[in-house]
């Protein structure tokens, strides 16, 4: 159980405790089992994960030291609830940021997804405690995996890693140092009543900006311009009417002439 490294630029050091483990078969699952022991802002790093899940049960399988698998824990009260509705979309731009920090280029795609030349390169995955209503962050980014490394985890979208996209192997406890500092600025609030959605960064890094797409939500379809975001980070489409969508949940696709 240790910080990380002081980060040369800025000489910062996460506030939170981290747990590293060999191997675990989901960081969610260890998390959650373990509230009690746990604190606002610890992290559980396993350095091999064997039965994580990401949204909708897609599983998220992590080689020995090739990805960073990691669940952070945030407990927060009711009067966190805007930053809790929005913590998804805060991973995605976190992670973005730390990619960009090693020239990729990542973008972001509603509601969480973080894509390099527009593939896949993390999943995030936020679950909350029903009796504490402590909020466990999973993250996972593929580090070191290469082509043929992902072709046996048979996905159903097109992936890739930061190995794959600089050609370099990367120390995946660095990249945890990074990402864990970026995180720091949101968690460590002390007046939540002022928080504000980062509109701004999400913005720079918005993969859908300017295109038409549909977004599946349950058994509804809404196809249209995309509008952005809003303050809570909620979707905004406008069909061919005119007519303003918004949405909390989802899955979004972009027309192929976009």
């Amino acid at each position: 159980m240790s910080n990380p490294k002081r980060n040369p630029d800025n000489q910062e050091v996460y506030g939170g405790r981290i747990l590293l483990f060999h191997s675990l078969p989901s960081t969610n699952e260890w998390a959650t089992e373990n509230l009690k022991h746990l604190q606002h802002r610890d992290v559980v790093w396993a350095v091999c994960q064997t039965e994580g899940k990401g949204r909708f049960d897609r599983k998220w399988i992590s080689p020995n030291d090739l990805n960073l698998t990691v669940s952070v824990i945030i407990k927060c009260d009711e009067a966190c609830e805007r930053f809790i509705s929005s913590i998804t979309q805060i991973a995605a731009i976190t992670i973005a940021a730390t990619l960009r920090k090693i020239s990729l280029a990542a973008m972001v795609k509603w509601p969480n997804d973080v894509l390099v030349n527009g593939k896949k390169i993390a999943g995030i995955l936020a679950e909350r405690d029903t009796e504490t209503g402590t909020i466990v962050l999973g993250m996972g980014l593929n580090v070191n995996m290469t082509a043929e490394d992902l072709e046996n985890q048979r996905l159903i979208q097109p992936a890739t890693s930061i190995k794959m996209e600089t050609g370099q192997d990367h120390v995946v406890g660095e990249i945890l140092n990074t990402l864990l500092i970026h995180l720091d600025k949101w968690l460590n609030f002390t007046s939540i009543e002022e928080y504000v959605f980062p509109i701004e960064e999400w913005n720079e890094f918005d993969f859908l900006k300017g295109k038409t797409i549909t977004v599946f939500s349950g058994e509804i379809q809404t196809s249209g311009h995309y509008g952005g975001i809003d303050k809570d980070g909620r979707l905004i489409v406008t069909d061919p009417s005119g007519t303003r969508h918004e949405f909390w949940s989802g899955d979004v696709s972009v027309r192929a002439n976009d």
